[in-house]
């Protein structure tokens, strides 16, 4: 009955429909993209695009980082690995923390669901810009020109965000 119902469209029949419908290929990409998607966006809060713009900067801070180290003529070792790693897992693990806090305040106590979704995107935007500000220095030592009035902007936006006064910055 189905073959005559699928006939009827240009296929074959059911298998050349079923075929036409799910590309076995294309889940060894998808199943895995979906997976990270959904945890991401349970665990951390983070929807995909979220995820694949924060991995994009911080494969590009680790790329131009390391090209700067070229420049500089510093050797690469493992501690310097381990600690963006370590850098990274950090970050993560606030992002888990403090989206976690918020959803199980979301329906007992809307206002301390407010602070923690505060403190969230606060967290989210200062890790961001960090990165970015990272990335400009780098490329800054890379071309050779100075982008220090780019970055003093992007500090002082985010210090006034934050309510920083002006100290010296901690390493």
């Amino acid at each position: 009955m189905f073959n005559l119902i699928v006939s009827q469209f240009g296929f074959r029949n059911t298998q050349d429909f079923l075929h036409s419908i799910i590309h076995i290929p294309l889940l060894y990409l998808i199943l895995p993209i979906a997976a990270v998607s959904s945890y991401a966006e349970q665990y951390f809060g983070l929807k995909l695009v979220t995820v694949i713009a924060f991995v994009c900067l911080l494969t590009l801070e680790l790329i131009t980082g390391m090209m700067v180290s070229r420049i500089k003529r510093q050797r690469l070792n493992s501690k310097r690995f381990s600690r963006f790693g370590f850098k990274v897992f950090t970050w993560l693990l606030l992002f888990f923390i403090v989206h976690s806090l918020k959803v199980q305040f979301k329906d007992e106590n809307l206002l301390v669901a407010e602070v923690f979704g505060w403190l969230y995107s606060i967290i989210i935007i200062y890790v961001t810009l960090e990165y970015l500000i990272s990335v400009l220095e780098n490329i800054a030592v890379i071309s050779g020109k100075s982008s220090s009035k780019l970055i003093q902007a992007l500090r002082h936006k985010l210090d006034k965000l934050l309510d920083i006064e002006d100290e010296e910055p901690i390493n």
